[in-house]
């Protein structure tokens, strides 16, 4: 593959990644407030968020407020060990 189609899908899979957030974001808006499932959702994220920076973040060129907003929110609810979501995050923060 040439460099400028390794860019141009790196920037696909970050694109790809804003849309797979937000619709995490709206699942999210849809729970009650002491539902469990923020958690997983919130695990689901920070998967996608690592796996996409680790596979691509060197060669992406455009880069979505989105995705760095949620990748800080999520970095405040992360255990000491930075292994695993402690709290839900404050979704509206994203």
């Amino acid at each position: 593959m040439s460099p400028t189609n390794r860019v141009a899908a790196a920037n696909q899979s970050f694109r790809d990644l804003s849309d797979k957030i937000e619709h995490i974001l709206g699942q999210a808006c849809q729970l009650q407030p002491k539902d469990s499932n923020h958690i997983s959702l919130a695990t689901n994220m920070a998967q996608a968020i690592t796996e996409v920076f680790m596979t691509h973040g060197a060669l992406v060129t455009v880069l979505s407020p989105l995705i760095l907003s949620a990748a800080a929110e999520l970095q405040e609810h992360v255990d000491s060990d930075n292994s695993r979501i402690s709290s839900p995050p404050v979704w509206t923060q994203i």
